[in-house]
């Protein structure tokens, strides 16, 4: 009897911790159709940005894609900005940076992005590679950035 008890205290404690852990976050990968703008005031070789607004995003990103299927956009709708929250890191210089989504988890308010980025073959152009994500806004308090396994950056939600 005692250890059934043990057990079934065993199983409630696993049950708590379980709900402590991380929780996979949905999201939408915006991969392609997306530039930084000249005129987004953004320097230096990286740039970890967390947007909660559309007038923001505007600023910093612009649309523009060639032949094709049409990539998938942010909705137009300002009001979308109300739920969305755009989490987004913008890799300059010499390359074009790829990007593979790891993991988009949420734990007590924080996200975590954990993705890799692997630079192309360096050449004499100048690239802004970014790499865009949306999420649900409720109950978001920050943002961590995770490239390759190493934090890079944190970013508190206004």
């Amino acid at each position: 009897m005692r250890c059934t008890c043990f057990f079934f205290v065993l199983v409630s404690f696993g049950s708590l911790l379980a709900d402590d852990k991380d929780m996979k976050l949905a999201y939408t990968h915006y991969n392609k159709g997306y530039f930084e703008k000249n005129s987004s005031g953004l320097k230096g070789e990286a740039s970890y940005l967390v947007i909660s607004d559309r007038e923001k995003f505007d600023s910093i990103f612009g649309v523009g894609f060639v032949m094709g299927p049409k990539p998938v956009l942010l909705p137009n709708d300002a009001d979308e900005f109300k739920k969305l929250l755009v989490i987004a890191t913008i890799k300059r210089g010499n390359s074009i940076t790829n990007y593979e989504i790891k993991g988009v988890t949420i734990t007590e308010g924080v996200v975590t992005l954990d993705y890799k980025a692997t630079a192309e073959a360096p050449s004499t152009a100048t690239f802004a590679s970014p790499l865009i994500l949306s999420i649900p806004k409720e109950k978001v308090k920050k943002v961590i950035f995770n490239e390759n396994g190493k934090k890079v950056h944190e970013e508190a939600v206004k």
